[in-house]
């Protein structure tokens, strides 16, 4: 397969793993919102319990069904970078949320934007760096 249909193939597997994702991290963000909102960061703390419950989800997930030939290596410094990755991306989805709340956008409109974008980055690290064939694992990260 060429490698422009290969990328094609992987950003679309990607998208269905963001989906099912997706839906699993709304849900929670959904039920935890309404229980945190009156905290001080209650969005950014919405947020990080919604972006948490998807992490190994979506590890799982994009190791076995979307970077197929990253399976060859090894898991642990797969998933230290995942992790890494993760918390990042957290980090900043969270403080972004909560900006929006602050600036008086709705919570829908605000996750959807924000988690846009971190999809796009997510994809693109995920690709080059998470999983990328023959990472050399002798290299800490």
């Amino acid at each position: 397969m060429p490698a422009n249909s290969s990328s094609r193939s992987q950003a679309i597997r990607f998208l269905l793993v963001g989906c099912s994702n997706a839906a699993l991290s709304y849900v929670v963000l959904v039920l935890a919102f309404p229980l945190l909102k009156s905290l001080p960061l209650g969005g950014a703390l919405a947020q990080a319990a919604s972006y948490s419950a998807g992490i190994i989800w979506s590890f799982v997930l994009n190791r076995r069904f979307t970077f197929t030939g990253s399976r060859n290596d090894r898991t642990a410094p797969q998933m230290l970078r995942f992790v890494i990755l993760q918390v990042s991306l957290l980090l900043i989805s969270s403080g972004l949320i909560e900006a929006a709340l602050q600036q008086g956008w709705p919570l829908t409109p605000s996750w959807l934007v924000v988690m846009g974008f971190v999809t796009v980055v997510n994809f693109l690290l995920s690709k080059y760096w998470v999983f990328r064939l023959g990472h050399a694992e002798s290299t800490p990260l």
